[in-house]
This record gives C-alpha cells, sequence and structure tokens, in this order.
C-alpha cells in the first residue's frame, strides 16, 4: 500500500487539495468554517453543562476541557461522513483510468488532517488565552494525531469499500457517528462511568476514541489532567489498547477494501 501511495502521490494530493478547495470555495468565511464549527459547538455545550447541568472535569476550565475533545472528534466525524459516499462518487474517475481506489478515501483523509493541524495550533493558542502552559507531555500531540489518522484511514476504507456493495451503509453510518459521540469522554469526564459501575467502564472503553482524547488531553493539559482522574482509571492501559486498536483498524480496512475494489468499476455509476 505504501508503494502505492508513494507511486501515485501526485494524485493523492491533487485530490486532497481537490476536496479542499470544492469545501470551502463557496462560503463566504471559507476556511474559518474547520475552526468555526466546533469552536461553536464547544461554546453551546459549555453553556449546557456549566448553566444547566454542572459537569466538574478538574482543575482547568471546561471551554478547554471540551475543545480537547470536540476538535478530535469533528475531525473524525468529518473524515467518516465525507468518506463513506467518495467512491461512489468518483465513478467517473474510476471508470476512466486505473489507479489504487484506495487513493479516493485517503485523499479525504488527508485534506481533513491538513484542516486540522491548523485548529490544533487554534487549540494551543486557546491554551495561551486561559492561562495555561504548554504541557510537557505535548510530544505525545504527533502520537495522538498519528494514531487517530491510522484509524481514520481503515475507517475510511471500511465505510467507502462498503458503501459501493451495500447502499444502506451510509444511513447506518450516520446513528452509529451520533451513538459514538455520546459514548465518547467529550463534553464529561471519564470518571461519570466509572461511578455507574467498573463492568460498564471496561465496556466504554473499548471505544478506541476513549484512549485517544485521553491522549490528546494529556499532551495538551499535561499533569492538570492526569490528576484529575481518580486512581481507578487506569489511563495508560486505555491508551495502549486504543494505540493497538487503531492500528489494527488500518490493515483490516485496507484489507478488506483490497479484496474488494476489483468489482468497483461495474458496480457505480
Amino acid at each position: 500500500m505504501m508503494l502505492n501511495l508513494v507511486k501515485y502521490k501526485d494524485l493523492l494530493i491533487r485530490l486532497a487539495w481537490k476536496e479542499i478547495r470544492v469545501r470551502y470555495k463557496e462560503p463566504l468565511l471559507g476556511f474559518l468554517w474547520a475552526l468555526l464549527a466546533p469552536f461553536f459547538m464547544a461554546l453551546i455545550l459549555m453553556l449546557v453543562f456549566t448553566k444547566v447541568i454542572r459537569v466538574p472535569v478538574g482543575n482547568f476550565p471546561f471551554f478547554i476541557f471540551l475543545v480537547t475533545g470536540i476538535f478530535p472528534w469533528n475531525f473524525f466525524s468529518n473524515v467518516i461522513s465525507a468518506s463513506v459516499m467518495s467512491i461512489l462518487e468518483g465513478g467517473n474517475l474510476i471508470k476512466k483510468v486505473y489507479f489504487p481506489r484506495e487513493i479516493i478515501p485517503l485523499s479525504i483523509v488527508l485534506a481533513n488532517s491538513i484542516n486540522f493541524l491548523f485548529t490544533l495550533l487554534v487549540v494551543i493558542v486557546f491554551l495561551f488565552i486561559f492561562g495555561l502552559k504548554i504541557s510537557p507531555f505535548i510530544f505525545l500531540l504527533p502520537v495522538a494525531f498519528m494514531l487517530q489518522v491510522f484509524f481514520m484511514s481503515g475507517m475510511a476504507l471500511l465505510v467507502s469499500g462498503s458503501q459501493v456493495l451495500y447502499r444502506d451503509i451510509k444511513f447506518i453510518v450516520e446513528i452509529v457517528m451520533l451513538l459514538w459521540f455520546y459514548v465518547t469522554p467529550i463534553f464529561y469526564p471519564m470518571e461519570l462511568i466509572l461511578n455507574i459501575s467498573e463492568f460498564a467502564f471496561k465496556l466504554y472503553s473499548l471505544n478506541p476514541f476513549v484512549g485517544l482524547i485521553s491522549l490528546y488531553r494529556i499532551s495538551l493539559l499535561g499533569n492538570s489532567y492526569l490528576e484529575s482522574l481518580p486512581s481507578g482509571i487506569d489511563v495508560v492501559n486505555i491508551i495502549i489498547y486504543s494505540a493497538v486498536f487503531c492500528i489494527a483498524v488500518f490493515f483490516i480496512g485496507y484489507n478488506y477494501f483490497n479484496k474488494r475494489e476489483s468489482v468497483f468499476a461495474d458496480m457505480v455509476k
């Protein structure tokens, strides 16, 4: 796969640039929407969970807790939403010329990765605005980013390949993504689930985004976040599990996609 990506890197970059250009060409605010959409979502959740329902999150502002979860989630949500129909929508290109079909969903991952890297810079600016210092664990930020890219690439290949064969996948993905948002510690701390029962928390920890979001928060908030976690949460093991899961999903997604791409040209319009 890597050899294909290297060989067709120009096409991958061209498709990624097209994805960015088409998405932000007509809106007046253009690229700023990559920042504004999750930012306003964070503001709304902050109002709900500080004024209506108070949720304790540790020794840091609730808004910072939110953006360190919402921005990575928005990155993931945008990739999956765009990639699920990518092979079907790229039917004309697929029928005209041969190239590795995985280039299409992976170009969406690349385009959104560029957007996300800029928004991460804004998150760091927010840290300074709220008087927080750069975490000594900031070196883990690229690790969190790369693990998420591996995971999203595998998921993008799975859903885009499945949608060609089973046209209901798009609707299933919409339902799953909605549920997934609520079982991820974005606007509430993990210990709320632990307080329900240890068994519920073990099931909850199977969600790879529990470890990914924790890794983002450790890298950005450092000891402030770690000290907020109760002793019953072994965050290191949760992150290790998520890392293994993310890499496994990448290879599973690629193998699944590779075995089925030979029929794509016959099944797309």
